[in-house]
């Protein structure tokens, strides 16, 4: 399997389990195993506001993770 058909699969992978998964913790653990040391994919993100995740995050617990406390 070349790299480049990897990638695309995985992307395939990544937005089938974002559209229908609703355990976010396997979201999570499949993005930071496939994506999270993968620059060319991280460096196109940018922060966005989701009504839903902020509904189901608390802030503290955002705030630490993003601060590291």
């Amino acid at each position: 399997m070349s790299y480049q058909y990897y990638e695309y699969d995985r992307l395939q992978e990544l937005k089938q389990k974002l559209t229908n998964d609703a355990d976010l913790s396997d979201i999570w653990l499949f993005y930071m195993d496939h994506f999270a040391d993968w620059p060319e994919f991280t460096d196109l993100g940018q922060p966005a506001d989701n009504e839903y995740l902020d509904a189901v995050l608390p802030k503290k617990l955002v705030s630490r993770c993003l601060i590291g406390q």
